[in-house]
This record gives C-alpha cells, sequence and structure tokens, in this order.
C-alpha cells in the first residue's frame, strides 16, 4: 500500500538532498574529527599512530594502539594522496556513505525487488532525515564505514542461504567484509555473532567454519602494527585503563561488556531526535512481524539478532 503519493516523496528528497549537500560547506569541525583525525595524521606522518591530544596518558603520545584501524588506514592514504585537511578526512565518511547508498539501491530495487518506486523514495527520505547519518556522513567517525562493510557482508550471507548451490567456501567472502568491519570498530563484533547466530538458526553448523576464518583472517587488519606480545600489554593497558573512558573506575575491566549489553537499550532512547526513529523502527517490526517473517524470514532475524 502506498501512503504517500509521488508529488510529495520527490520534492521532499528533493530538498534534503540539497540541504545535505549545501550544509557539506557549512558544518561546524566535530570534535571526533580532530580526535580520531590526528591518529589518521600521525599514522600518514610517521607511519605510525600516536596522538598530542593524550600526551601524558598511557603513552599515546609514544605509540597507541586503540584506535580505529582500518578507518585511519584509509585515512592516512587518503592524506597521501589528496593532502591533509579537515575535508580530506570527512571525505572518507562521504565515500562510504555514497557507497552504502548505492548498494541500498540495488539491494532493494534491483536484486531483491523489496521496494517499488515509493518505497525506495521514502526510505532514502528517512535514511537523509536521520539525524547520525545525516552528521557521520561527512564526519570521520568509524560508523559509516562499519555499516557499509556490514551491509556488504548481510547481502553475501543472505545470498548464501537463499540460493540452491550453497558451497559452503562461498560463505568466506561475507565473512571477510564481517571482519573489515570489526577492524573499523570493534563494535562490528555485533555483525559476526548474529551472523553465527543466523547460520545456527539455518542449521548451517558447519558453514560456521569457512565464514569465520574469513572473519578471523580480515580481522587481522586490526593487528598490522603489533610486532610482538608487548603490544598487547599496551592495548589493554590503553583500553581498559584510559581515564576518560567510563570502563575504568568502578568495575571489573572484563566485566564491563557484561554492563554495557544491560545498557544496550539505551542507544534507541537516549535522546528525542533517536526516540522517533527508534519508535517507528519496532512499529514497524510488530506490526508487520508476519509479512516479514513469511517473506523475508532471514533478514528479519538478521535485524532482530543485530
Amino acid at each position: 500500500m502506498i501512503i504517500f503519493k509521488n508529488k510529495f516523496l520527490i520534492p521532499v528528497l528533493v530538498f534534503l538532498v540539497l540541504f545535505f549537500v549545501y550544509s557539506l560547506w557549512r558544518r561546524v569541525p566535530d570534535i571526533d574529527d580532530a580526535w580520531i583525525g590526528i591518529d589518521a595524521y600521525t599514522l600518514a606522518k610517521d607511519g605510525y599512530a600516536h596522538t598530542e591530544l593524550m600526551k601524558g596518558i598511557n603513552q599515546q603520545e609514544d605509540l597507541f594502539v586503540v584506535h580505529h584501524k582500518l578507518l585511519n588506514l584509509q585515512g592516512a592514504l587518503f592524506i597521501k594522496v589528496f593532502g591533509f585537511s579537515l575535508y580530506t578526512l570527512k571525505s572518507v565518511s562521504l565515500l562510504y556513505a555514497l557507497i552504502f547508498i548505492i548498494l541500498f539501491y540495488f539491494y532493494t530495487r534491483r536484486w531483491k525487488k523489496l521496494f517499488n518506486k515509493d518505497d525506495l523514495l521514502f526510505a532514502f527520505i528517512l535514511l537523509l532525515s536521520f539525524p547520525w547519518f545525516f552528521k557521520y556522513s561527512f564526519t570521520y567517525r568509524p560508523e559509516i564505514m562499519m555499516m557499509t562493510y556490514g551491509f556488504v557482508g548481510y547481502m553475501l550471507l543472505e545470498r548464501y542461504l537463499e540460493l540452491p548451490d550453497k558451497g559452503r567456501w562461498k560463505l568466506f567472502l561475507p565473512g571477510v567484509f564481517f571482519g573489515l568491519a570489526v577492524a573499523v570498530h570493534l563494535n562490528g563484533l555485533i555483525f559476526i555473532v548474529s551472523a553465527v547466530l543466523l547460520l545456527v538458526w539455518n542449521r548451517k553448523f558447519i558453514a560456521v567454519f569457512p565464514f569465520g576464518l574469513g572473519a578471523f583472517l580480515a580481522f587481522l587488519i586490526y593487528f598490522y602494527d603489533y610486532t610482538g606480545l608487548t603490544y598487547f600489554d599496551l592495548w589493554r593497558h590503553q583500553f581498559f585503563d584510559a581515564p576518560y573512558l567510563d570502563s575504568v573506575q568502578q568495575d571489573p575491566p572484563w566485566l564491563k561488556p557484561v554492563f554495557n549489553l544491560m545498557d544496550e537499550h539505551m542507544r534507541y532512547f537516549h535522546n528525542p531526535e533517536i526516540i522517533v526513529f527508534s519508535i517507528f523502527i519496532f512499529v514497524t517490526l510488530i506490526t508487520g512481524y508476519k509479512f516479514l517473517y513469511r517473506h523475508h524470514t532471514n533478514l528479519m532475524r538478521f535485524a532482530i539478532l543485530v
């Protein structure tokens, strides 16, 4: 059922696109452009990441090993090619936002044929009006890159589950993309866990192994700057003993993931802008559960698991 007619959707989408483009030259620099960007800058300049912003804290001015590895490797590459500037760093996220939009179009409209034209227009309106996508697609942060790798990984995983020719080694490639997502940001582990659970849910027990191998090999990028066992001790020290993290003061460090999981639901309700979209998602999942589960089983399962 079409709720909005084309004549309303197209002008709204055009306005959002023009507003987004207009905003690119008028955004206030984000603190993370500096906080994370300095890792890419020093990596490009000196060949290893370190940060003067945290001088005197956990040896970060000497060597920083707790950073978004794949993001900063690509950020350093952009700096080498285009020169160092704020817009060079921001363009990394913008590139991946464009890649995601193109893939989303082909996945929903061409390959899976999930959407008609109006559905697609409405989906793009939701995407561009979502505050975090609007902001992070031109901020030097890892979320957009991680999301894009995760989306590619899911598309390949779904293809394996739904096609009759199911050579198990075809799961190696989706594992690689999920592993790349983790190398961008450790939160990407949620993709790997969800994918493994989805395979088990579909009774593809043996297929977990080639998938896991692909994910593991891709994730090894995270350790590109570890040249000895002492670097793992430095990682633990910088990750768990950093005073600017909320992980260090009261609870045992290895219990922090458990406490984080207990608070995970607050990601969906921590401010009014996010609450509006969270309510929309939950209402859609609840009211459309039977249809989605019947016609898009794996997509529904993966969404729930994530």
